[in-house]
């Protein structure tokens, strides 16, 4: 069984310094904006048990950002889905990524607010809140153009692909 990722920012989840209202093992109501749905639903990614497709998503991910920054992101287990009463259901997602786009997206549907609280809470209780830092999301972002396996032509921003292309030239 694997992982489900929903793309999120991490401060929104665990820096309260400025805020002390914030009770301990909680969050900002600014949190539940990362889990904003459309048609009561939203999309994730699907992550190989072993995680081996990981980068490639955050390939992904980045590859629909204007120039490079981090990419943070919620893992759930798989399992959590039809704990809470969702479903997914393949859907074709929207990225520079092509293999991604067709492999591994996945849209979780009928999302009332309970369960969107419960993810959030799960999220809160596991901490399964990951950052891959600018650096590294520029080094596999380059290193999926110049192995051939994306093409710049296919990113929804052309100012990143004109800096990928200025890094790769």
């Amino acid at each position: 069984m694997g992982f489900l990722l929903r793309k999120i920012r991490k401060g929104r989840w665990y820096d309260h310094t400025d805020k002390p209202w914030i009770p301990e093992n909680d969050a900002s109501g600014d949190a539940l904006t990362d889990l904003c749905t459309d048609e009561n639903s939203f999309s994730v990614w699907f992550i190989e048990a072993d995680r081996s497709n990981l980068d490639q998503i955050v390939v992904a991910l980045a590859s629909n950002c204007d120039g490079f920054s981090n990419v943070d992101f919620a893992l759930f287990d798989e399992k959590f889905v039809s704990d809470i009463g969702a479903r997914t259901v393949r859907s074709t997602g929207k990225s520079g990524d092509t293999r991604a786009n067709t492999t591994h997206h996945f849209l979780l549907k009928k999302l009332s607010a309970k369960r969107l609280s419960e993810i959030a809470s799960k999220t809160l209780k596991e901490g399964m809140i990951y950052r891959r830092n600018e650096k590294k999301v520029k080094t596999l972002l380059v290193q999926a153009v110049t192995s051939g396996r994306i093409k710049t032509v296919d990113f929804p921003s052309d100012s990143l692909a004109d800096k990928i292309k200025r890094l790769t030239s």
